[in-house]
């Protein structure tokens, strides 16, 4: 089996989802083996580079506008009752 190691804690593993979760941390590891970057690690892997996403615009999901004036129920509703 493949063992995969991050370079920079000396975390080591046999699956590959492991050590993508390892690398793709918000707190990074301490470098005790050496100041490599994360992405330089995933450079050695072959695994893909994600960028920093904290600084874009994100796009709505929906984009309908509601209306101001609407009112919950019609104006003109009457009660019939039976004489």
């Amino acid at each position: 089996m493949i063992e995969y190691l991050c370079h920079r804690c000396s975390y080591n593993t046999n699956k590959r989802g492991n050590l993508i979760q390892h690398l793709n941390r918000i707190k990074m590891c301490n470098p005790i083996l050496g100041n490599i970057s994360i992405n330089e690690i995933k450079k050695h892997y072959n695994f893909e580079i994600k960028l920093n996403l904290k600084n874009t615009t994100k796009i709505p999901q929906n984009t309908t506008k509601i209306p101001q004036n609407t009112t919950k129920y019609h104006k003109n509703t009457t009660k019939y009752h039976k004489k």
